[in-house]
């Protein structure tokens, strides 16, 4: 679902170097913060990479550049205009 649906629209690297890290776990952290509200440093890093993973401050580094340069939000509109037919605008009284 990630691989296919947000990460083609996510920015690379300008200068051809490649992560190190799965970024496709890099967005389930950023979506589980935004889900959660919970603060950057409290993320569950170790559950999803194990000990050897990258910090909370790379998760952020991510979702601040993609933030920065549109990038996320492009992802977002996408999958909203892929389930505007499911997705339920009406307020509820």
């Amino acid at each position: 679902m990630v691989e296919q649906w947000i990460l083609p629209h996510l920015s690379k690297g300008k200068r051809g170097f490649k992560t190190r890290w799965d970024l496709t776990k890099v967005i389930k952290l950023i979506l589980k913060r935004m889900k959660t509200g919970c603060r950057w440093r409290e993320l569950s890093v170790k559950e999803y990479f194990g000990d050897d993973g990258p910090g909370w401050q790379t998760v952020y580094y991510y979702f601040h550049k993609w933030s920065n340069d549109g990038s996320f939000k492009a992802a977002w509109v996408h999958l909203l205009s892929l389930n505007k037919g499911h997705i339920d605008f009406q307020v509820p009284n």
